[in-house]
């Protein structure tokens, strides 16, 4: 059976904006395939279908363009293959403790789970032309331009500096850590990749504090950009979890690369228009861009927090230096007598969860259309289904 899909863009031009529909029972599917769309609107001209959660099939295709007010039809028959691969998204999980992800065919980045690291961290993280947008430091030592403090910071991953009490954040004596258990899918597509891990968070005397499931969804969205999406999944296993008080701590943390800090040329900016650390570190905004200079290029790192999340819109531990997270807690620490406390507490056998998007992009915050593509996130262009 074929289906009709009608793609409403609403009040907003979509570009580069991925697409997610469900489609019922009759358009099952029992693995992931490559479906024609036949619209030069649609990235590649293909679709995604999967298998749905609770049965059914879930579409995914990339709209490269369509303008605010129209609307584009498609054809898409889960009995038809599209011709050949397609240069989606590409996850090898065949060494669980490196697994590397591609877009497009172009390096993208590898998760870094080293059983005796200190924590999970993905590791270079390259942007849209292939140079890297993240501190090499401290896994290359010596690289021109970078400063060579906070040995933590590993380019791109999660932690918080109190859980329980115990600091799973920094490295210095006594710090905590987290060790990855399982890789729980890994999959690769024509138009996005996901990958599932399970992780333990613990004390520095090696006792369980937590568990998480994490999900990264990689789009390809063409070249212009790189897209994640990221569910994490927090789960008090082990008894109550508390998220301490502190600024040091961020659920998405990025070093960025050391020509792209605030400190060498580069620059914050957040939703509301605040530029810099001083307007935008501690502030609570949807979403912060960071951009600066990379060999001859701008390039920049977007982090947008989901309207479903605790605290929505989060604030932000970002600095000149170049760290850039996304922290909820820290709230007695962000302004000057601002008495409230941002502890939060998970009771046993419950789960805290938090969503986020990530986009690496050419250009400035205004060039590159961050606030649209946060709209794309928050208010994705409606999508329907008729059977044919």
């Amino acid at each position: 059976m074929a289906w009709r899909i009608t793609i409403h863009a609403g009040p907003h031009t979509r570009r580069q904006c991925p697409v997610r529909i469900a489609l019922p029972a009759e358009a099952a599917v029992s693995e992931i395939a490559a479906v024609p769309l036949d619209s030069p609107a649609v990235h590649n001209g293909v679709g995604q279908l999967a298998p749905g959660r609770n049965g059914g099939a879930t579409l995914r295709f990339v709209v490269s363009e369509l303008e605010a007010g129209s609307e584009l039809q498609l054809t898409v028959d889960p009995d038809r293959r599209a011709d050949a691969e397609i240069g989606g998204v590409t996850i090898d999980a065949s060494n669980p403790h490196a697994v590397a992800v591609r877009i497009g065919g172009a390096p993208f980045t590898t998760l870094m789970a080293a059983p005796a690291g200190v924590r999970p961290f993905f590791y270079p993280v390259y942007g849209p032309d292939g140079t890297a947008v993240t501190r090499h430091y401290p896994m290359k030592q010596g690289v021109p331009g970078e400063s060579e403090d906070h040995r933590h910071h590993r380019s791109f991953y999660v932690a918080h500096g109190d859980i329980n009490g115990e600091d799973v954040w920094s490295e210095t004596e006594g710090h905590g850590s987290q060790t990855q258990d399982e890789v729980l899918s890994a999959l690769s597509g024509p138009v996005a990749g996901v990958l599932e891990t399970r992780n333990t968070w613990r004390a520095a005397d090696g006792r369980p504090l937590m568990t998480d499931l994490r999900r990264f969804e990689f789009y390809n969205v063409g070249p212009e950009l790189r897209l994640l999406d990221a569910r994490l999944e927090f789960r008090a296993d082990f008894g109550p979890v508390v998220f301490g008080d502190t600024k040091e701590g961020g659920l998405l943390t990025f070093r960025v690369a050391g020509s792209m800090k605030g400190a060498a040329g580069g620059c914050i900016e957040n939703a509301w228009g605040g530029i810099g650390e001083a307007e935008c570190w501690g502030q609570a905004a949807p979403w912060v861009d960071y951009a600066g200079p990379v060999g001859d290029t701008i390039l920049g790192i977007a982090v947008m927090d989901h309207p479903m999340n605790l605290r929505f819109p989060t604030r932000w531990h970002v600095r000149d230096y170049g760290l850039f997270a996304v922290n909820p807690f820290a709230l007695s620490y962000y302004k000057a007598g601002f008495e409230r406390d941002g502890t939060v507490r998970i009771e046993s056998g419950d789960e805290l969860v938090f969503h986020y998007r990530v986009l690496i992009h050419r250009g400035g915050t205004h060039e590159a259309r961050v606030g649209a593509h946060f709209l794309d996130y928050v208010q994705p262009p409606r999508a329907t289904a008729e059977s044919l």
